[in-house]
Order: structure tokens, then C-alpha cells, then sequence
């Protein structure tokens, strides 16, 4: 008898550790499963943010950010990755913005030293052909005149000067025909005066 209650007692306390066991098991299971559905409602945001921060990296602003609106850690992090990428946005902006200026202003440079150039060959041929032109005056051909195109406030010299020339031209013509006068009138005086004296004797 008191062998059968030592083996009663035995199948007893094994079927307590079976029962032990058993719910040990599942408790472990149960822990297992809710550490894995957990862990696949944390990975996938994860992910999504690692994507997002990936396609930065390589400058592509198109991915958008997901999960900000959750107020926990993934939200918390979304949310920076949505600040970081809305930076990198006004940074890119800036930096077209600032590649449109500096093309404008070499386009701007290049303008302004073409029309420096033109200036300087106008300035240029001005010059040459009123040099050219003063010293034919010099030599005394009073038909010199400025021929060559001149444009804008180079014109008003061309006018000046070939008017110039023209006045110069008109008073010497007046004052040789004075001489020529007067050159007369002498010779006009000493008939006279060798008529008298003949006349005289």
C-alpha cells in the first residue's frame, strides 16, 4: 500500500511537470508571437525610414516620408526624417537658385565686355579717320572731308568738322579773291601812274 501511494504520488507530481511544461511552452510561444507581430509592426516603418534616408543620400526627393503622424518613436523619427528632407529640398532650390544668378551674371559679363569692345573699335576708326582727315588739312587740301559712317555722338563730330573745313574753305576762297582784287587795283595804279608820268615829261 504504501508503494502504490509513493507511486501515485510520483505519477502526480510528473504530471505536474508535464503540466509545468506545457504551460511553459506556451507561454513561450505566446511570448514568441507577440515579440514577432511586434517586431514586424517596428521593422516595417524601419524600413520604410531607412528607404527614405537611402533615396537622400543619393538626392531623391521624391520618396515620401510615412509614419509622422504617430506619436510614438517611429513617428518621432519620421518626423525628423521629414525635417532632413524638406532641408535638403531649400538646399537644393538655393543651389539652383544660386547656379540661375551666377549664369545670368556671366551672361550679363559677356555682354558688357562685347559692347566694351564695339565701343573701342568705334573709338577706334573715329579717331584714324579725324586724323587722317586733319592731316590732309594740314598739308593744305582744303577739300578734305570726313567720309567714313560714323553713329550716334561720333556723327555730331563729322558734321562739326566737315562744316569747319567748308567755312575754312569759303573764307580763304573770299580772301584770295580780295587779293586778287586788290592785286588788281595795283596793277591798275602803277598804268596810271607810268601813263601820268609819261604824259608828265
Amino acid at each position: 500500500a504504501k508503494n502504490k501511494a509513493v507511486a501515485g504520488d510520483a505519477r502526480a507530481i510528473a504530471q505536474g511537470f508535464q503540466v509545468l511544461t506545457l504551460l511553459l511552452c506556451a507561454g513561450a510561444l505566446g511570448i514568441g508571437a507577440f515579440i514577432t507581430a511586434w517586431a514586424l509592426v517596428a521593422i516595417r516603418p524601419l524600413r520604410s525610414l531607412t528607404g527614405v534616408m537611402g533615396a537622400r543620400a543619393q538626392d531623391d526627393y521624391a520618396v515620401e516620408v510615412d509614419f509622422a503622424e504617430r506619436g510614438d518613436e517611429i513617428g518621432a523619427m519620421a518626423r525628423a526624417v521629414q525635417v532632413f528632407k524638406d532641408r535638403g529640398l531649400q538646399a537644393r532650390d538655393l543651389e539652383a537658385e544660386a547656379d540661375r544668378m551666377r549664369t545670368a551674371a556671366d551672361t550679363e559679363r559677356g555682354r558688357t565686355e562685347a559692347e566694351r569692345r564695339a565701343v573701342e573699335i568705334e573709338q577706334r576708326a573715329v579717331v584714324e579717320a579725324l586724323a587722317a582727315s586733319l592731316g590732309r588739312l594740314a598739308q593744305g587740301d582744303l577739300t578734305t572731308r570726313i567720309e567714313a559712317d560714323f553713329q550716334g555722338q561720333y556723327l555730331q563730330i563729322k558734321t562739326d568738322f566737315n562744316a569747319a573745313v567748308d567755312s575754312l574753305r569759303e573764307a580763304i576762297g573770299a580772301i584770295t579773291n580780295s587779293v586778287r582784287g586788290l592785286n588788281g587795283g595795283s596793277d591798275e595804279i602803277s598804268a596810271a601812274s607810268d601813263d601820268l608820268s609819261r604824259r608828265t615829261e
